[in-house]
């Protein structure tokens, strides 16, 4: 039985949140204070209900499984209820892509996601100097002013300057003189937390914008792959099935109070993801989820293939895809676009595309176009909020 106890650490919004966990952080990733499990504070961009299954997750309450443990991360529950996961200080310290010139750090996405926890992590082990954008964590709005603000500051304190943003956020700051300007006054910018489009990434290719795309999860803390190439000490494998498999020391020690679901993802071989890949000279190729594949009418259909083929048409600046079962049919598809003049998207359009791209099973049911995306504190969608637009269509 472990000897370590674990507290819940609640992170405010803001500024006020990097205060909170510096300290409490060190000493838990030096062995010195108890395990934490950071949670944020509600708000009014933070629900009570995100809260809870944030708590649900983390089980604070529960004792811990072992003494290796320093942070327990809830995953994003981005499509289900998020998981407790438990995190070493060797794991979170384990990736080191960069080295150790003085820099600063942009805090953009939320502490309380991985990808926001290592900023402060990188941060921490070298000195660095860390800004928080105005909006972190919840504290309002993420905005192109407040982003270029929070660079402007960085530079007070370092020439070289790194940031880590989800692709919403990139979208968002390429449209804008601001943003574009303030992505250019960074070293590095990194991109994670959702799969990028390759316009988008294009797009700031053309602009000279030089990004990182960056893949992983909370299991293993945070992105283990840059541009498609593993890290140093990060191997890749492919299992029979076509499933990602990760191994290194940054795999995490399994799930909280979950024995059966950590023996299922964790083993010898690494943490075997729910994503499906191949790898080509070295890079990782990631196909889809394995989740990701739905039988319409007796045929598989890529449900990420057909958010793509909408994504792609002139009018649509985003798009998300759902299935739901059906009896008969397997699954249904159905769509929630943003468009670029707030008009609804044809769904004839829409289906003579996929039709002509994926066939006739990638045909959607109903298109629902959305003045935004309904999105998680951690910049991912909501596909939660969006099943319940469909739930009366039955």
């Amino acid at each position: 039985m472990a000897t370590n106890d674990l507290i819940r650490l609640p992170v405010p919004a803001g500024a006020a949140g990097i205060a909170a966990l510096v300290e409490p952080l060190s000493r838990a990733l030096a062995g010195r204070g108890p395990a934490i499990a950071p949670v944020p504070v509600v708000g009014p961009t933070i629900s009570e209900q995100y809260v809870r299954s944030i708590l649900a997750a983390v089980q604070v309450d529960q004792p811990l499984e072992d003494d290796q443990t320093a942070v327990v991360m809830a995953t994003s529950g981005s499509t289900g209820n998020p998981s407790g996961v438990r995190l070493s200080a060797a794991n979170l310290s384990a990736l080191r892509p960069f080295d150790h010139q003085p820099c600063a750090w942009v805090a953009a996405i939320p502490l309380t996601s991985v990808g926001g926890l290592n900023v402060l992590v990188r941060a921490l082990s070298t000195g660095a100097h860390l800004e928080g954008v105005d909006s972190l964590g919840g504290a309002g709005p993420f905005t192109v002013a407040g982003f270029a603000d929070a660079v402007q500051r960085a530079g007070l304190h370092a020439s070289l300057i790194r940031t880590s943003i989800v692709p919403a956020q990139l979208a968002r700051l390429l449209d804008d003189d601001q943003g574009r300007d303030a992505l250019r006054g960074c070293t590095t910018v990194l991109v994670g937390g959702a799969a990028l489009d390759p316009a988008l990434a294009q797009r700031a290719q053309e602009l000279d914008i030089a990004i990182t795309t960056t893949y992983g999860m909370t299991e293993t803390s945070g992105g283990c792959v840059y541009n498609n190439q593993p890290l140093p000490s990060v191997t890749i494998t492919i299992g029979d099935d076509g499933a990602v498999v990760i191994n290194g020391p940054m795999v995490a020690l399994g799930y909280r109070c979950d024995p059966d679901r950590t023996a299922a993802h964790f083993g010898p071989d690494g943490f075997v993801t729910s994503d499906l890949g191949r790898m080509e000279s070295g890079r990782l190729r990631i196909l889809g989820r394995r989740d990701d594949i739905v039988t319409v009418n007796g045929v598989n259909v890529s449900v990420d293939a057909v958010r793509a083929q909408i994504a792609s048409m002139p009018a649509i600046t985003t798009a998300a895809v759902l299935p739901r079962a059906d009896s008969r049919a397997g699954a249904h598809l159905f769509a929630f676009v943003v468009t670029d003049d707030g008009l609804p998207a044809d769904l004839d359009q829409v289906n003579q595309l996929l039709v002509h791209a994926l066939g006739t099973p990638a045909r959607i049911r109903t298109v629902i176009t959305l003045s935004s995306l309904p999105m998680l504190p951690n910049g991912k969608v909501d596909r939660q909020q969006l099943a319940h637009l469909i739930a009366e269509d039955r």
